[in-house]
């Protein structure tokens, strides 16, 4: 079976062996030399035994395993780089006099870190502090050129004009990253690890000062001003409050003015996946550009320069909506597809996934532990491989009957697939799911709809006070629904745990289920009860320990 999916999945074997390494490369060093090796070996025994044997199939294998074994080796090596990127740099001493003679102001302040940074975010307001992702540019010691930085500045009336780009020149004492008490379930110092931040400084009031904007060629600062010209757009509709900070979450990713009231009830009802922009994000936008563009549809050419031109598009929304994991797995797979429509060749949808992963994955390796990245992945993995399978189990005659079953399919599969990870993260289990995703994706749909139409029309005098009064008819039945279902009794169970192999074991036995259900294959039952085996023995071993 493991052979069959090989060879109609070619992009599995490579990630296998690139996440073998990323995976390893929190342990032994020894390893991508191992593999080094392993790979020469197997190239010099192939070219050895094909010129002696008048076949070479006996070896057939061997050139496949030199590949795997460098795409073990460049994971571990890509991970160990990126993993050091973020990591607490040891304290250097002496000056850089071209840092000193540029910004005379480094030698003014006795704290450990002087240094001149770009701001990679826009700054989130917190209670005192306003809280900025920096990246360093110059600094003294020079240990923490290129790292990146979490600081908190003192609130005054300069420090709320920073945007995202500016550079500013401060002193500080940077300390490592520390788990905060109120998150002791998740691992925020691990996240923020994973974001590349390396350390957290407070910096008090005249400890720095602006120096420039951003560059033109800052191409991320002007996604971060078009957001916010976005944003502001959806202000001057008339939503504030929670309506404006669900719109701009849903629409752009702008999830600053999220409150967390309002952020525990999408939690409590299961739905916090829709405040992300995602798949279903993506392909509403998708499809409304095919409907936008529909005049470029008349011809073979003629499509092809359609699909073009809504892949530029929708990496330009990927781009203003901050990159995410999420996002860019959603527009890079529609990209692949768009490929094989305007080349002619059709794609297999679980290969697509898998290359789309792959390719986010060499761009950061680090993507590997983001919470997003993981529960998005296997959420879409779940649906391409499982739903299908689900959904062929009763089909009504009756269209809105068939429709409920399939969404309600949708949501029971994507809840599957991802429960192990969201327990293991969160602790927690939304007992309301399938009732909540059933009303709150459509919902979900007709507010996407709406803002993109009221942008479209917002300076069309009439027209616009129309468009935004559906906006905010939307939004609000969004928001109560939401609020309903978050006050029923028994929401959410509370208090679950999973440790990190529990959930892996988890999924072992998901799948020796759907193997022995949809595959017909009863070895897969052998390793279901053993993977409820070990699971049961590790659960043991963590109640007396």
């Amino acid at each position: 079976m493991l052979l069959r999916l090989l060879q109609r999945i070619p992009t599995l074997r490579l990630l296998m062996a690139y996440l073998t390494g990323l995976l390893a490369s929190g342990l032994d060093g020894r390893l991508a030399a191992s593999s080094l090796a392993f790979s020469l070996w197997f190239y010099l025994l192939y070219g050895y035994l094909e010129q002696r044997l008048r076949t070479n199939w006996p070896v057939r294998w061997l050139p496949g395993m030199t590949v795997i074994c460098i795409w073990m080796a460049f994971g571990y090596l890509a991970g160990t780089i990126a993993w050091r990127q973020s990591e607490f740099p040891e304290a250097q001493s002496g000056l850089n006099q071209s840092n000193i003679d540029k910004h005379p102001a480094l030698l003014s302040s006795p704290l450990c870190l002087r240094a001149l940074a770009a701001i990679d975010d826009d700054p989130v307001e917190k209670k005192r502090t306003w809280q900025l992702c920096l990246t360093i540019r110059q600094s003294n010691p020079d240990g923490w050129v290129g790292k990146k930085l979490m600081i908190y500045l003192a609130k005054d009336s300069l420090s709320a004009t920073l945007r995202c780009g500016d550079r500013i020149v401060f002193t500080a004492t940077p300390e490592p990253l520390k788990q905060p008490p109120d998150t002791a379930r998740f691992n925020y110092a691990r996240w923020l690890r994973v974001k590349g931040i390396c350390a957290s400084a407070y910096v008090r009031k005249g400890a720095w000062r602006f120096v420039a904007p951003p560059s033109r060629w800052d191409l991320k600062a002007r996604a971060s001003r078009i957001r916010s010209m976005l944003v502001a757009a959806f202000r001057q509709s008339g939503l504030s409050g929670d309506g404006l900070a669900l719109v701009s979450a849903m629409s752009f990713g702008a999830r600053d003015e999220l409150s967390k009231e309002l952020k525990n009830e999408f939690a409590v009802t299961g739905i916090t996946h829709i405040l992300s922009v995602s798949g279903l994000h993506v392909a509403v936008i998708y499809a409304l550009l095919k409907v936008l563009l529909f005049f470029l549809g008349f011809s073979a050419t003629s499509r092809k320069l359609r699909e073009a031109v809504i892949i530029l598009l929708l990496w330009f929304f990927a781009f203003v909506t901050g990159l995410s994991p999420s996002v860019n797995r959603s527009a890079l797979m529609f990209t692949l597809l768009a490929v094989g429509t305007i080349l002619g060749r059709g794609s297999q949808t679980l290969n697509t996934v898998l290359f789309s992963a792959f390719v986010l994955l060499l761009i950061n390796p680090l993507y590997l532990y983001d919470v997003g990245f993981q529960l998005s992945y296997c959420a879409v993995l779940g649906i391409v491989v499982i739903y299908p399978r689900v959904k062929r189990l009763w089909r009504p005659a009756f269209k809105p009957v068939n429709y409920i079953w399939e969404m309600a399919c949708l949501s029971v599969v994507a809840q599957l697939v991802t429960t192990p990870l969201t327990i293991g993260y969160f602790g927690q289990f939304p007992n309301y799911f399938l009732v909540s995703n059933l009303v709150a994706v459509p919902l979900s749909g007709w507010v996407i709809y709406a803002s993109a139409g009221y942008l479209m029309v917002s300076g069309v005098p009439g027209v616009s006070l129309v468009a935004a009064w559906c906006l905010k008819t939307c939004t609000q039945l969004f928001l109560d629904f939401v609020d309903a279902m978050s006050r029923l009794p028994y929401a959410v169970s509370q208090g679950l745990e999973l440790h990190p192999e529990q959930v892996v074991l988890l999924y072992v036995m998901l799948l020796a289920v759907f193997g022995w259900l949809f595959l017909k294959q009863r070895r897969s039952l052998i390793y279901g009860m053993a993977g409820l085996f070990c699971f049961q023995l590790s659960w043991l071993f963590h109640q007396i320990g």
